[in-house]
């Protein structure tokens, strides 16, 4: 086997300048022919007239060429992506406790017959205090209905009563008011002087206001209704300024609702 060749030290230097020279030398003559086709006069420009189109020809299709890769170069393939499982709906939380698993008793844990007999008086006992309340509340609730119901009717009964008091009394006003209108009316026709040439029959109607002590208010004799005899009226008249005082009610309030007085009389013979 043959030894490889080295070159003596001394003469690497001239090829290092030597490379360096040439390069220099490739780059200027790039340059230089680059000015020379940039400084080029424009060629003149040629034009064709055809009467028609010359056939086209087919253009044959163009199949991409696929570079062929060699298989060393390409990376390893990536896994598949592996599919995230699907989310999972959140858990229902609910308050209820779960029920109990219920195992039947063992023989030995079963009541024994005596055990038994006193659970089952001790439940009759209970059934039975359950009933006696409940008809103990049953009658707590009629006594209840049998009181309201009382007061009921004695509420209605009194209500009654008043109202009754209430209406003898209005009646024994109205009686009174009516009395003293009548007692009035008669001390009236007892100071009426009526000359005999009056007709018989016809009525007068006159209003006047009284004051509490019995007497006429100045001023306030007013004739509603002539009797289609000026003497008779004039006569009417007179013998109510005759017959002050008139007479009035005990009762305040009779003597009130007395202060406007409309009375009607007749002339009879």
């Amino acid at each position: 086997m043959n030894a490889p060749l080295t070159l003596p030290s001394h003469s690497r230097p001239l090829q290092a300048g030597a490379l360096a020279v040439g390069v220099h030398l490739a780059f200027l003559a790039v340059l230089v022919i680059g000015m020379d086709w940039q400084n080029r006069p424009p060629q003149p420009m040629q034009a064709e007239l055809w009467s028609e189109l010359p056939p086209v020809a087919a253009v044959p299709a163009v199949v991409p060429v696929v570079p062929v890769v060699p298989t060393e170069a390409l990376p390893p393939p990536s896994p598949p992506p592996v599919d995230a499982p699907p989310p999972q709906p959140p858990a229902i939380v609910t308050d209820k406790p779960a029920k109990p698993v219920l195992t039947p008793p063992r023989k030995d844990e079963l009541p024994s017959p005596a055990e038994r007999d006193r659970l089952a008086r001790q439940e009759e006992a209970l059934r039975k205090l359950d009933r006696q309340s409940r008809e103990l509340q049953k009658q707590a609730q009629a006594e209840e209905a049998l009181r309201a119901l009382d007061r009921n009717l004695q509420d209605k009964a009194t209500a009654e009563r008043a109202e009754a008091a209430r209406q003898a009394q209005n009646d024994s006003r109205v009686r009174a008011l009516q009395g003293a209108i009548d007692r009035l009316q008669a001390k009236i026709k007892d100071n009426t002087v009526v000359p005999p040439s009056v007709p018989s029959g016809i009525r007068f109607k006159v209003a006047f206001t009284l004051l509490p002590d019995g007497s006429v208010l100045e001023g306030s004799i007013r004739v509603l209704q002539g009797s289609g005899s000026p003497t008779y009226d004039e006569a009417v008249q007179r013998a109510i300024l005759a017959a002050q005082p008139l007479p009035m009610p005990d009762d305040v309030t009779l003597r009130r609702q007395m202060r406007d007085v409309s009375l009607t009389t007749t002339n009879l013979r």
